[in-house]
């Protein structure tokens, strides 16, 4: 119920422009958030603007997690939406063939697509849908090692 009328993805808050509003940005990062925790992946802190101007996107780790700044201001919702999906992929370290799908399975939540749910009981089943629970654990044990 708020002033601001909302585009057909749901992202856009300042009807004048195409930017994301903070609103918006929240919004996309929640979104972001239970998907990327659904795939079983690490979910970072999202925050705007970065703390270097000249930079789009940024990451920082920290001991207790990540943190991905994503710059809102002067850029089209659809590029603050693609830089925070990039910054899940980037957070967990994602290549190839994983950092396709988990950039396919994200936008899709953020724009109201439908997220391919994998299928437990058959591992890899469903194309383009993310790997089992146990896939994920043995990758990420692969990758501790």
């Amino acid at each position: 119920m708020g002033g601001a009328d909302d585009t057909a993805s749901g992202l856009a808050s300042n009807p004048a422009s195409d930017e994301l509003g903070v609103e918006g940005f929240a919004a996309a990062a929640r979104c972001l958030a239970a998907a990327t925790r659904a795939a079983g992946l690490v979910v970072p802190a999202f925050r705007s603007p970065p703390r270097t101007p000249e930079v789009a996107r940024s990451l920082r780790r920290f001991p207790g997690g990540v943190v991905v700044s994503v710059r809102r201001r002067g850029r089209p919702a659809e590029a603050v939406v693609a830089d925070m999906v990039e910054g899940v992929v980037a957070a967990n370290r994602l290549q190839g063939d994983a950092a396709l799908r988990a950039r396919t399975h994200l936008a899709a939540a953020v724009t109201g697509g439908a997220v391919p749910t994998p299928d437990p009981a058959r591992p890899g089943a469903g194309g383009d849908a993310l790997a089992s629970e146990r896939a994920r654990v043995v990758e990420r044990q692969t990758r501790a090692a």
